[in-house]
């Protein structure tokens, strides 16, 4: 998921901006809350093809991908697996250390939700802490994944903790 250390290189700007989130249903088979200004990018998650949406703004940026995963059930042990195995490459790749993780559901669908700190470059210069918030999901034969990264205190806001907490599956 090199996704993550591309989202590394954004310069943080001074200032707070505000974060104005609007329902995002692509498919119709899910939605989130999501910025209206975003990106869309093709990526390979968990080695299958996906999109991530990427919504970048001074403190930091907001992202949401999706990719297809084996069309058979998953066993409960499989599904965690690929889970846990998803949280470690992101922060691997995002050379971030690692701060919480642990598993969380989507009513019926499991996930995991982890913290990690990182050095995010500045615009003038030098690197600032970040943190990166995640939660990765597996629910009907899709890898959802939900991320935060930025400053600290905008990463924790309540804004972007109701964007983490937004997803829902719709079938």
């Amino acid at each position: 998921m090199r996704f993550a250390t591309g989202l590394l290189l954004l310069a943080l700007g001074a200032g707070c901006q505000r974060v104005e989130l609007k329902e995002f249903s692509p498919d119709g088979s899910y939605r989130v809350l999501m910025p209206a200004n975003q990106e869309e990018v093709q990526q390979n998650l968990a080695g299958s093809p996906g999109k991530f949406w990427v919504s970048k703004f001074n403190d930091g940026a907001l992202f949401f991908g999706v990719a297809e995963t084996p069309p058979r059930k998953l066993s409960d042990t499989e599904a965690e697996a690929i889970l846990k195995a998803t949280v470690q490459q992101d922060v691997k790749e995002s050379r971030a250390e690692l701060v919480r993780d642990e598993p969380i559901k989507l009513g019926d669908y499991p996930g995991r939700q982890f913290e990690a700190k990182v050095k995010i470059p500045r615009t003038n210069g030098g690197e600032s802490d970040g943190v990166i918030k995640r939660r990765v999901y597996l629910a009907d034969g899709k890898l959802f994944i939900l991320g935060a990264l930025g400053k600290p205190d905008w990463v924790g806001s309540p804004e972007i903790a109701r964007f983490l907490d937004s997803l829902q599956i719709t079938k």
